[in-house]
């Protein structure tokens, strides 16, 4: 955990300090353990529900770009199934967390692979890819 925090603070740091775009993105596995209510022990709904699912966790620094810059984020899910989401950035620096809650990740299995994009002027600044993420392959039959 403190291997995590760190290499998340380094990454801040040097992505701060960067005139390249940068992207980065993990995912990470949630449940009631990860509720502050829990670690001071105070009253909250949520831990007495089954409060867990899967969250991608996104991280952006758009260097010295000076266009409106858009995420584009591919999501690819255990039952086959891709979900995209395009959000416009505010800011130079930012993060953008994707969550799928108990219900969602029942249906979808959770995630297998993403691909995240940082585009600027209809170009691509900045990418992510998830070491499983390959683009799909068209059959005769697909097109």
């Amino acid at each position: 955990m403190k291997k995590i925090l760190f290499g998340s603070l380094l990454l801040g740091i040097v992505a701060a300090c960067s005139k390249t775009p940068v992207v980065t993105a993990r995912t990470q596995y949630v449940d009631i353990k990860g509720l502050a209510s829990v670690t001071v022990d105070t009253p909250d709904p949520k831990k007495d529900s089954a409060y867990w699912g899967e969250k991608l966790k996104i991280d952006w620094n758009t260097g010295n770009e000076k266009s409106p810059v858009t995420l584009v984020a591919r999501i690819r899910l255990r039952n086959g199934t891709e979900k995209r989401i395009e959000k416009k950035l505010v800011g130079k620096t930012g993060s953008e967390d994707i969550s799928f809650d108990a219900h969602e990740f029942n249906l979808t299995g959770g995630i297998v692979s993403y691909k995240i994009e940082l585009i600027a002027n209809d170009k691509v600044i900045a990418r992510s890819l998830h070491r499983l993420w390959i683009e799909p392959i068209a059959t005769a039959s697909q097109k």
